[in-house]
């Protein structure tokens, strides 16, 4: 790693305060995705029994030991493909623009009556 030794403990500790962060975003996420909270909580290197009982005075900040090792980097979320997704497809395509259309897109924009004034009747 590159800098002097206090850019070096500067970033160390914005590292740790990323990690908290995560740890205290995983334990209120925990009653209603346990699933994805158990999988941040392996991925800080915690283990997923950690959670288990976790109750909202765990998610008090400064509750990560200096020098905790993380796990392996592994995403936490699955990569979603639109193209892939039938839903999403079929909508975007529904929101394309025609092509072609006789040059009639601009011209009849033109050619709509003004809007009528806020508040008329």
């Amino acid at each position: 790693m590159q800098g002097t030794e206090e850019e070096k403990a500067a970033a160390g500790e914005v590292l740790v305060a990323v990690l908290e962060a995560c740890r205290c975003i995983a334990v209120a996420l925990s009653p209603v995705c346990p699933g994805l909270a158990a999988r941040i909580y392996q991925q800080l290197g915690l283990g997923e029994g950690a959670l288990g009982g976790a109750a909202w005075a765990d998610a008090g900040w400064g509750q990560l030991q200096a020098g905790h090792a993380t796990a392996a980097p592994a995403p936490v979320f699955v990569r979603f493909e639109a193209k892939t997704h039938p839903l999403v497809t079929e909508a975007a395509a529904a929101a394309q623009p025609k092509k072609g259309g006789g040059g009639k897109g601009k011209q009849a924009k033109q050619k709509q009556a003004p809007a009528a004034p806020v508040g008329a009747a």
